[in-house]
């Protein structure tokens, strides 16, 4: 892995985010491989684990919505990116993350959690691509309103 290979990454979870934030799921299809591994834990409890893609972007699209219905913009930031270079197709990544809702009604952004992310790369003929992504929030959060997802 050289230094375009962790650039290439960087963008790509950035990207991610970018894509979520701007309630533009399916634009994340073109980032992560078909059967790409999704989960979540919060305080060491684990929310869902997740083998297919359509499962993950349905669950992502109605979160997403049910948060701009609340007047709520989130904002998902990634720090702290460190690699580990498995082989030469594969390499792992772990992102400190922080999000913060911004409410119409409010002036001030709010943080609403902290956590680090871990992600996969595998390489592929269209370059790097999710094959994992698996988010650990550090509290627990009530769960979504939205509970058919």
């Amino acid at each position: 892995m050289n230094q375009d290979d962790r650039t290439q990454m960087m963008e790509i979870i950035s990207t991610n985010s970018y894509y979520y934030d701007f309630n533009q799921q399916e634009k994340r299809r073109e980032l992560y491989t078909e059967n790409a591994n999704t989960g979540m834990w919060m305080a060491g409890e684990q929310i869902y684990n997740y083998d297919s893609l359509d499962i993950f972007i349905e669950r992502q699209t109605a979160r997403r919505n049910q948060l701009e219905r609340r007047g709520i913009i989130p904002r998902h930031y990634n720090t702290d990116f460190l690699f580990e270079n498995v082989s030469d197709d594969l390499v792992k990544c772990r992102v400190m993350i922080l999000t913060t809702w911004q409410e119409k009604k409010n002036r001030n952004p709010r943080l609403i959690h902290s956590g680090y992310c871990d992600f996969e790369f595998i390489r592929t003929i269209d370059g790097w691509k999710i094959s994992s992504r698996v988010l650990y929030i550090d509290h627990k959060i009530p769960p979504p309103e939205v509970t058919n997802v």
